[in-house]
């Protein structure tokens, strides 16, 4: 049975993705009004103006894994040759496997690349990659923290601080729908970020292969309807999505949606 329904969901999946029509051109954004959703915040960006045309739950929440946009954005805006090496203290390893902590599978000593580690970092959710980066573009967390939150400011992200480099749950750490909705944004007007968001799988020079937490093997993120980029799913504080399609080109994020419903995002015809 449980074989049964996977099978059935991954034809669904398929007839969803591929057999949609495309929206029309002369669609608005005044459709917004007309969804109907599980998450407790979501948020969407209009790419043109740079506005936010749609919030629901202003609240802040915490971040999660998709701290790990802000981790990628603040090294490739400091580090110049992603071919430096950096690695991950053993104490700093051993402190990430007590917490339970997603890991891309780096080795504690090991030199990795600056473009590996982004590429742990962004398929495989690492959080040895966030690690390893943060001290090795700061020389401390602590002190990359702050460089991450004085990023925030210069993107006038008001309503979000970070206080580790890879998403753990702490107090004083949290964020809004909007916010990582301008923080999506930015990063994937960045080529190299973007090229790695929308990557299936990716080798590292060690021969370690990185799969991405959201696309399949074997599929780029191409849909007929235009091209869609996506960040990825986080446990059950999950996931946020951006995508540019015809007529508009929007980013779209979702905060705190059930776990066992983040399959019932509206379709994207419906948002644009």
């Amino acid at each position: 049975f449980f074989l049964l329904a996977i099978a059935c969901l991954g034809l669904f999946a398929f007839l969803y993705l591929y057999a949609t029509p495309a929206p029309q051109a002369g669609t608005s954004w005044q459709q917004l009004d007309q969804l109907t959703l599980t998450s407790k915040s979501a948020a969407v960006l209009d790419r043109e103006s740079g506005q936010i045309v749609y919030a629901r739950g202003t609240r802040r929440r915490a971040p999660a894994s998709l701290t790990k946009l802000m981790t990628a954005l603040v090294t490739v805006e400091t580090t110049s040759d992603l071919e430096q090496r950096a690695s991950l203290s053993s104490q700093c390893y051993s402190n990430l496997i007590a917490a339970n902590a997603a890991m891309a599978g780096f080795a504690p000593g090991e030199a990795v690349t600056i473009r590996d580690l982004l590429h742990g970092l962004l398929l495989s959710s690492g959080a040895d990659a966030a690690e390893a980066l943060a001290e090795f573009v700061s020389g401390s967390e602590a002190d990359f923290v702050e460089q991450m939150n004085s990023c925030a400011k210069a993107l006038q992200l008001d309503d979000t601080h970070f206080t580790n480099a890879w998403g753990m749950d702490q107090w004083g750490m949290y964020s809004t729908a909007s916010d990582i909705a301008l923080l999506l944004d930015a990063v994937l007007k960045n080529d190299l970020l973007r090229g790695i968001l929308t990557t299936p799988t990716y080798c590292t020079e060690s021969g370690l292969e990185l799969c991405s937490t959201l696309l399949p093997a074997g599929r780029t993120c191409r849909w007929r309807r235009g091209g869609f980029w996506v960040d990825k799913p986080v446990t059950p504080k999950l996931p946020g999505f951006a995508w540019q399609a015809s007529p508009k080109s929007a980013v779209v994020n979702t905060l705190s949606s059930p776990w066992e419903r983040m399959g019932t995002i509206p379709r994207p015809p419906t948002i644009y």
